[in-house]
């Protein structure tokens, strides 16, 4: 009788641990199957210390649900969750993409399964500066460029500043886009410190981005310049 009573228990044992192995096995296979077939973002543009929503969407999702990672490629500028789960036969979810205040920048938001065969899929979003408010002010002629052309910037200071011209420093987070070291604020005719400066891009492969900042003292603004491919 004990013989028999630990024959069953030693089957169904047995029995328990094939079908957490055959579970295993379905839900690796799920994972191997299954595509990251797209992810955007919207609105595609927000200022920092704004939200936004990303989607992911698979292909070939198992009846286990799917892992799929997130990441940023600036995650000071913009910030995404590890991971996000897509339910059992679903074919997306969203996630929450969160920006630094006072942030900007151009951050890809990539996503990808782990023993996936697909290559890992991402979306662009656009992080402007904050709204300028003080007297000292900085605009780009065109926010949107073709890599390998020009545009311009113009600051100007509301009040007149005593003394010789002020210098203002300029730089630009991107090495392929390049701005004067420095300018010199003058008055113009109406009596208001300005100056206007170049901006120089190169041709560029795909969608990117320049935060131009200029700094008067201790005050800095910065613009959001985009560069976009000959080809769109």
């Amino acid at each position: 009788m004990r013989l028999t009573l630990q024959a069953r228990s030693s089957a169904r044992r047995t029995r328990w641990v094939a079908l957490a192995n055959l579970a295993a096995l379905a839900a690796l296979g799920a994972g191997r199957l299954a595509l990251v077939s797209s992810v955007s973002i919207q609105p595609q543009q927000v200022q920092g210390g704004g939200t936004a929503t990303g989607t992911v969407a698979i292909s070939g999702a198992g009846a286990f649900g799917t892992v799929v990672s997130l990441s940023s490629s600036d995650p000071a500028v913009a910030s995404v969750p590890p991971s996000v789960t897509i339910g059992a036969r679903s074919s997306g979810a969203s996630f929450v993409v969160s920006t630094a205040a006072g942030a900007a920048g151009c951050p890809r938001i990539a996503a990808a399964i782990a023993r996936s065969t697909g290559a890992p899929q991402s979306a662009q979003l656009f992080v402007t500066p904050p709204a300028q408010s003080g007297t000292f002010r900085m605009g780009v002629s065109s926010p949107v460029v073709v890599g390998g052309a020009t545009s311009s910037g113009v600051l100007s200071n509301s009040v007149p500043i005593p003394g010789p011209p002020p210098t203002v420093f300029l730089t630009s987070s991107n090495p392929g886009v390049t701005v004067p070291a420095t300018v010199a604020l003058t008055l113009s005719e109406v009596g208001i410190p300005s100056v206007s400066f170049p901006i120089h891009t190169t041709v560029v492969g795909s969608t990117t981005c320049s935060v131009i900042s200029a700094r008067l003292g201790t005050t800095t603004v910065k613009a959001l310049l985009k560069i976009v491919s000959i080809s769109g």
